[in-house]
């Protein structure tokens, strides 16, 4: 198997055509109470890739009351956890709903499920009781475990060594076909700063 891939490893077509990587398991991150996480997004115009961020006061405030600004990575969804898995979910509730009241009805289904075992579902949160759900009779609760369901196709990938070079992949054609140097590796342990092309990027 070691000849196999060092063989692979030699050929530049093998390794401009090899299948992404597969997913990791999804990290859920705990908090004590509503707000305690601050999640931002990466967005790309015209070929360049921009961090989406609240200025002036807000940052004032969250440095003031202990909040820590961590980067991670666009390109899996996974980085973030629980959180961008639910950001996900609430982008197709208008798309599946075929009216406004079912929309509602959706919605307060999304909220009333349990993000984690620590952490109890958002409309619980928010009026401090418990609300019946129409799902519940529907569905094994077994089932309503996201993680589990997730992480089953998931497995854990190698850290990637600093100074290391690394091949990028092309998100539109999915062709690695790009290379670059590892920097560093940011706090969440999954993303790291590559440099590519005369470019720092998060990956």
């Amino acid at each position: 198997m070691n000849e196999v891939a060092e063989l692979i490893s030699k050929c530049l077509d093998c390794l401009i055509l090899q299948p992404s990587q597969p997913q990791e398991h999804l990290v859920q991150s705990s908090s004590d109470k509503p707000f305690h996480a601050i999640f931002v997004y990466l967005i790309e115009a015209k070929g360049q890739h921009h961090l989406v961020l609240f200025l002036g006061p807000f940052k004032e405030y969250y440095r003031n009351n202990g909040i820590v600004h961590v980067l991670t990575s666009r390109h899996n969804s996974q980085d973030n956890g629980h959180a961008e898995f639910a950001v996900k979910a609430m982008t197709y509730l208008p798309l599946k709903s075929v009216s406004w009241k079912h929309f509602l009805l959706a919605l307060r289904e999304w909220l009333n499920t349990p993000t984690s075992e620590e952490l109890r579902a958002l409309l619980n949160l928010a009026i401090g009781s418990h609300v019946l759900e129409e799902t519940s009779k529907m569905i094994n609760p077994s089932s309503r475990d996201i993680k589990s369901q997730y992480d089953l196709p998931s497995r854990s990938l190698p850290p990637l060594k600093i100074n290391g070079e690394v091949l990028l992949q092309n998100e539109k054609t999915k062709r690695w076909d790009s290379a670059g140097t590892v920097m560093s590796m940011l706090p969440d342990g999954r993303s790291y700063i590559v440099k590519s092309n005369g470019s720092n990027q998060i990956r």
